[in-house]
C-alpha cells in the first residue's frame, strides 16, 4: 500500500496550510542546503516558484507532512513520537541532493515513486542501497548518508525518536514503584 498516490501528491501542492507553514523548500545549488531563510511569496507566486524550481531540475523538499493524511499519520504513530515527515521530489538524475550528512533522529526512508540510490558510511565502508517504489530503508541516528537521484523520484523521510522502552525490575514493591514514577515526571 502506497502512503501517497499521485492524486494525493498533487493535493500537497494545493494545500494552502502547507504554504502557511512555510513547508516548501528548494535545495540550493551553490550550498547544497535548503532555503529556510528565503522570503516567502503569496501562495500563488510561491506555488509558481516551487514549480519552476522543480522544472529547472532542483530538488523540492516539502516538510510538515506528518498529519497530511491518515496513512502518513498511522505510519508516523507506528514509528515513535515527535515524528517529522519530509517529502523529497526530484525531476531527474541531475537533481541535487545533500552531501554526506548525519541526522539527529532515526530516519526511515519510504520510496513512493521512481528509484534512488542511498549511500551509507558504516565502519569506514560505503554501503549502497537502491530503493524502488514501495521499498523502505532505516537509517539510524548519526549514520552518515546521502541520496543520489537515478531519475525522477519521490520519497518520504520519517525522522523520529524511538519509543522509550522500560522494564520494571523483578521484586519491585509498591513504595519502589511510587519512587520510580515520581522520577519520571
Amino acid at each position: 500500500m502506497s502512503l501517497l498516490n499521485l492524486q494525493e501528491m498533487s493535493q500537497i501542492f494545493q494545500d494552502w496550510r502547507l504554504y502557511d507553514k512555510k513547508s516548501f523548500h528548494v535545495i540550493e545549488p551553490g550550498t547544497l542546503t535548503y532555503d529556510v531563510d528565503r522570503p516567502r511569496l503569496t501562495h500563488a507566486k510561491e506555488a509558481k516558484f516551487i514549480r519552476d524550481s522543480f522544472l529547472d531540475g532542483k530538488t523540492i523538499i516539502i516538510k510538515n507532512l506528518e498529519s497530511f493524511n491518515e496513512k502518513i499519520r498511522e505510519k508516523s504513530a507506528s514509528l515513535g513520537h515527535d515524528v517529522d515527515v519530509h517529502m523529497y521530489l526530484t525531476k531527474d538524475n541531475t537533481s541535487l541532493s545533500f552531501p554526506f550528512h548525519q541526522d539527529d533522529k532515526d530516519v526511515r526512508i519510504v520510496m513512493l515513486y521512481g528509484s534512488k540510490k542511498f549511500i551509507l558510511k558504516q565502519k569506514d565502508q560505503l554501503i549502497e542501497y537502491v530503493l524502488k517504489a514501495g521499498d523502505e530503508l532505516p537509517i539510524p541516528k548519526g549514520v552518515e548518508h546521502r541520496a543520489v537521484s537515478l531519475g525522477a523520484s519521490c520519497h518520504l523521510s520519517f525522522g523520529f525518536e524511538p519509543f522509550l522502552k522500560m522494564s520494571v525490575p523483578q521484586g519491585l514493591v509498591e513504595s519502589d514503584l511510587k519512587i520510580l514514577m515520581d522520577s519520571l515526571v
